[in-house]
């Protein structure tokens, strides 16, 4: 919805944070505006938390007293417009860069898409914006229309990570991209992967993390931004599966997304709700949110179908290791993107588990120990594999999958669900049958490796079922280091 007054929708500290910031820029005689997001956001109706500003050469000494002044610094982003960025606890973000031209006209004609290219006077922030607003691109017409358009010819040429971020809108905004800066993105997909892999990383996990991802996937792939972006998902498209399967790899992948962003609690999992909510907005690491990591595995986790697939001498069509492979390929991938140690653990985890409960189900319901080892593999991600499991088999409707393993599928899963859920409560309360210190003061054992090992193999007899009792841990460890010295 685009309204026709433009009010910034903001905390009241960042309403006075930018009072202060205005009245330092005014008795300094610098001229600022606000530009870009916070002006798009104001007209949608969303609230704001980024500021983007803008100021003629010459007043970026003014923006770092005033970052002085909040207690905060003004870190450099770029030189080449002199940029500033100073950010605040609650997450309020406010960058300051100079022109990129000689006016603010040129400004903003040198600017992305027409919607981030209009601006208003920093001093009238507090009031109705519609009547100050300068937009000599016609953002504010195309905002109407949900169009998304590049300012000029030159705006992909300038920074070709722009073109993953019209996707990005795509999914955050809900606007579509109009067709000549979708033809310019067809031709010029190739140039994405010269921008540097971090900027990329940003920008494309942004996307996953919003809750129109799957619109703007098909869009990336049909522009061809995809395939420049992730090369290793070429196999997958048209690749035949077996008579489970309604699909082939690739539209089978996306219909698994799409339900995943769709229902991530479905109905037979509501106890989930509370939980899963939690689960998915943790923030792992750059930035990156749960939701968009889960996201990232289900577009990777049959990767490696194309190059396992193998038929039988019944002519039944298998995919052996193919979750085994696909975790080695996914990791490749995270390391491309430059994402942190524990975010690409967490994406190989679950490319690799994603088979897991499907294989718990297959004998009927699954025993206390199968569930025990189940938690032990994926710890706190449990929830991540369930959700991946239930996405993927609602998106397997081949002659072969009956309903009856459907029904089959889904008991084991609210059985998972129900176990690890209570487990995980009482290991908030459960002492441990033996701990390092025990260890140490018993066994005489020196703190390090060799006692985090002793405790692992202590958890695994714990999880099998062969000791319950603080006992039975102290002679299962004497046991274990007899081996270790005989």
């Amino acid at each position: 919805m685009i309204t026709n007054a433009t009010a910034l929708t903001m905390h009241p500290e960042a309403r006075a944070r930018l009072e202060s910031l205005s009245a330092r820029l005014v008795d300094g005689g610098v001229r600022a505006f606000l530009v870009g997001g916070a002006i798009r956001d104001a007209l949608m109706g969303r609230p704001v938390d980024d500021f983007d500003i803008a100021i003629p050469a010459g007043g970026m000494d003014v923006v770092q007293e005033w970052a002085v002044a909040q207690g905060r610094y003004a870190i450099s982003l770029h030189e080449t417009p002199p940029t500033r960025r100073v950010t605040f606890d609650d997450g309020m973000v406010v960058d300051a860069a100079c022109f990129r031209g000689a006016s603010l006209e040129e400004d903003l004609r040198l600017r992305d898409f027409t919607v981030n290219a209009i601006a208003a006077p920093l001093e009238a922030f507090a009031g109705d914006l519609a009547r100050r607003l300068v937009d000599p691109c016609g953002g504010r017409r195309d905002l109407r229309l949900r169009r998304l358009r590049q300012c000029s010819p030159r705006s992909l040429v300038d920074d070709p990570l722009r073109m993953l971020r019209a996707f990005r809108f795509i999914a955050t905004h809900g606007l579509r991209v109009e067709e000549a800066t979708l033809r310019a993105i067809r031709e010029r997909a190739p140039e994405v992967t010269g921008v540097a892999w971090e900027r990329i990383r940003e920008e494309f996990f942004k996307l996953l993390a919003a809750p129109r991802s799957y619109a703007a996937l098909r869009g990336m792939d049909g522009a061809g931004l995809l395939d420049a972006l992730l090369p290793e998902i070429a196999p997958m498209k048209g690749a035949p599966q077996n008579r489970f399967h309604h699909l082939d790899v690739w539209e089978h992948t996306l219909d698994a997304l799409d339900r995943f962003e769709r229902g991530p609690v479905p109905a037979p999992l509501s106890a989930l709700e509370e939980g899963m909510g939690t689960y998915l907005a943790r923030n792992r690491g750059q930035g990156i949110p749960m939701v968009a990591l889960l996201k990232f595995a289900l577009l990777l986790h049959d990767v490696a179908k194309p190059a396992t697939r193998s038929v039988d001498e019944t002519g039944r069509v298998r995919f052996i290791g193919h979750e085994k492979e696909g975790a080695e390929i996914a990791g490749r991938v995270a390391g491309r993107l430059m994402m942190s140690r524990k975010a690409r653990a967490i994406v190989t985890l679950l490319v690799a588990e994603h088979l897991r409960t499907m294989h718990l189900s297959s004998g009927g319901q699954p025993s206390t120990r199968a569930l025990r080892r189940l938690l032990r593999r994926v710890g706190e991600h449990w929830m991540g594999v369930v959700a991946h499991s239930w996405a993927d088999m609602e998106a397997s409707r081949g002659p072969a999958r009956t309903e009856r393993q459907r029904q089959r599928t889904a008991r084991t899963l609210v059985t998972i669900v129900e176990f690890c859920d209570g487990e995980e409560h009482a290991a908030e309360t459960r002492a441990p049958l033996i701990t390092g210190g025990d260890i140490v003061r018993v066994f005489g054992v020196v703190p390090g490796p060799v006692v985090g090992r002793l405790l692992r193999r202590v958890d695994e007899a714990w999880t099998d079922g062969d000791i319950t009792t603080p006992e039975q841990a102290t002679d299962y460890v004497r046991m274990l280091l007899r081996e270790d010295a005989g």
